[in-house]
């Protein structure tokens, strides 16, 4: 059984932390994983790119400029990573959060048309938000609620952790463009989601 090819991607805004997580990161594929370092990329945001180079170069970790997404919500800069040509030419994406360590080798895990995130660990935002977003939106469930990882609580399915997501290449092209849409969408409910500021749409209408 031939093994698909694994490739590994972060994102490093601005920040000092994130660059310093990011080398963590990096290393923890390296060393413990034993995951080739050419099999690596750190995407940066303008203005951090010196210094990734010559961080990554190194460790023989690529390193390339992504456009920022959201300026509002700079998690979102992750999304930069769904245009990524070399993540493009994988059989599987694997999009970390910077901050995100590997204490072992996950490619076994990995099945080549896979797509994988673990549910959120707390309700953010609670279901009663949820049921205003998908009915503003048009939206509605297509899977039972489910309960988030570290509390007495539930969720809606799509309702995902964005520090780890394992997609087939060949969806990065199909999600780009939905999720972007929604993201912006979001930003035009800060109405309804007060303080739940970290949360995004990815559930289809029938």
């Amino acid at each position: 059984m031939v093994k698909p090819v694994v490739r590994f991607s972060c994102v490093v805004d601005n920040e000092p932390i994130f660059l310093a997580q990011a080398l963590r990161w990096a290393r923890s594929l390296i060393e413990i994983a034993k995951v080739p370092p050419e099999d690596l990329i750190v995407h940066y945001t303008p203005g951090s790119g010196q210094d990734c180079a010559a961080r990554f170069s190194p460790l023989g970790v690529r390193t390339t400029e992504a456009q920022a997404v959201s300026r509002l919500r700079p998690h979102l800069n992750k999304l930069a990573q769904l245009r990524s040509a070399f993540l493009r030419g994988a059989d599987l994406a694997v999009l970390c959060d910077c901050d995100t360590l590997f204490v072992a080798d996950p490619r076994p895990y990995f099945a080549k048309n896979m797509v994988a995130a673990t549910v959120v660990d707390a309700p953010n935002p609670p279901i009663d938000i949820w049921d205003i977003l998908l009915r503003r939106a048009g939206l509605t469930r297509q899977r039972p609620d489910i309960a988030v990882g570290s509390d007495a609580a539930m969720t809606v399915f799509e309702n995902r952790n964005g520090g780890l997501y394992v997609l087939s290449s060949a969806r990065l092209g199909e999600l780009d463009e939905p999720w972007r849409k929604w993201a912006q969408w979001l930003e035009e409910q800060a109405d309804v989601l007060a303080t739940s500021r970290f949360t995004s749409i990815r559930s289809r209408s029938r």
